[in-house]
């Protein structure tokens, strides 16, 4: 794994698993793009130089009133974050693209079917966990209902506003997704 500290305002690209990383440190906070091989790119939250083996998708689905789709996580101590709302989906396996995992994992967790196309690339930054874990996240503007999910995972779900997730345990790095898209929504 590189392991390399950057000067403000210099860029470095680094190959990982396929991917080409582009840094650019302006003013000490680490943002960037991930361009990946179809074109699709991330915005870069935090250093995820850092990051292990392990990679998760998830997907923010709106609805068309602006509510986003929250999964409420199991109890299990087993699992970070447990009994806090994040959003669905789940670990790449094999090859997957991270779009390709969304779709799967979204198949396997509500059982909705999408096209990794329609989905929007948001950002992708490390877990707060131990795992250390990449995660990417996408955005989606949805149709859905409540009446269309078939819960398969997770202790429940609901649509939320803004106002309302506000004052839920959301789990950080969900958190900072959300920020983001909020902030270039309005």
């Amino acid at each position: 794994m590189l392991h390399r500290r950057i000067a403000p305002d210099q860029t470095v690209s680094v190959l990982v698993n396929g991917y080409r990383l582009s840094y650019h440190d302006h003013s000490g906070l680490l943002m960037s793009t991930i361009p990946m091989t179809n074109e699709i790119t991330f915005k870069v939250i935090g250093d995820i130089s850092t990051a292990s083996a392990c990679s998760a998708a998830l997907v923010v689905l709106v609805d068309p009133y602006g509510k986003i789709l929250l999964q409420l996580r199991d109890t299990d101590k087993d699992i970070p974050y447990p009994g806090y709302w994040s959003l669905f989906g789940g670990g790449l396996e094999g090859e997957e693209t991270p779009a390709q995992a969304a779709v799967r994992e979204l198949n396997e967790e509500i059982g909705i079917t999408l096209d990794d196309r329609d989905l929007t690339p948001l950002i992708v930054t490390l877990s707060d966990d131990s795992k250390n874990a990449r995660i990417y996240i996408f955005s989606l503007t949805t149709t859905l209902t409540p009446g269309d999910i078939v819960l398969q995972e997770g202790s429940g779900f609901a649509f939320f506003t803004r106002e309302q997730i506000a004052h839920l345990p959301v789990v950080p790095y969900v958190m900072r997704a959300l920020n983001l898209l909020w902030r270039n929504t309005h």
